[in-house]
């Protein structure tokens, strides 16, 4: 992409890591996870309430805190109606389950989170190999701290491969629901909308 024909690239809690792979938080992502291929259904398909519950017990072993201000949050709420009626859209929404197509699913763990082949130059597309310094365009990246999947560290990995000479990172915090809250929680519509409207503005108009 570049910048000279008008594009603009703006990315949500996107995962990556460090050429030495440092950058992940977790170290039971990349080494101890189950085999992508023994994940999947006899259709093929990896079931969407496989990927929840994993992402919960991952939740539940790295960021105990987290969980304890969930069900505070929940105790000290459970009278404001508009508290509960977000809470039952989100439940709504997380629950919202398709199974995940397998190949798709082996290839994105082994390939872009264990081996980390985006970051190395290995990720081939139609035989041809991913290039991120071949980025120009400005690129905005945007990670939450309490997001257990795609860390601020992580996501800000993105950085160090682009070429890209306006590149910038913002990262938003509270609520309950890691990257989601990016979008729902306590900082999105006030402050995380507010910064990507702003960022987008001024890189927009005929001219760009």
């Amino acid at each position: 992409m570049s910048s000279g024909n008008g594009a603009r690239c703006a990315l949500c809690a996107t995962r990556l890591a460090g050429q030495d792979g440092t950058r992940f938080r977790s170290s039971s992502c990349r080494h101890s996870s189950p085999s992508p291929t023994s994940s999947t259904s006899p259709l093929g398909n990896v079931p969407g309430e496989w990927i929840r519950d994993q992402v919960w017990a991952l939740t539940t072993m790295t960021m105990p805190a987290r969980n304890l201000r969930i069900w505070c949050e929940l105790l000290s709420c459970s009278w404001d109606p508009s508290y509960l009626k977000r809470q039952r859209l989100v439940s709504r929404w997380l629950n919202d389950l398709v199974p995940f197509p397998g190949e798709a699913y082996r290839q994105f763990v082994k390939d872009l989170v264990q081996v980390n082949k985006l970051v190395r130059g290995e990720f081939l597309i139609d035989g041809n190999a991913v290039d991120a310094s071949q980025i120009t365009c400005p690129v905005l990246v945007l990670a939450h701290t309490g997001d257990v999947l795609a860390p601020p560290e992580s996501a800000e990995a993105l950085l160090e491969v682009v070429s890209s000479a306006d590149r910038k990172a913002v990262t938003g915090s509270g609520g309950t629901l890691g990257h989601v809250d990016i979008v729902v929680g306590p900082e999105g519509p006030g402050i995380m909308w507010p910064k990507l409207a702003a960022w987008l503005e001024t890189r927009s108009g005929a001219d760009r």
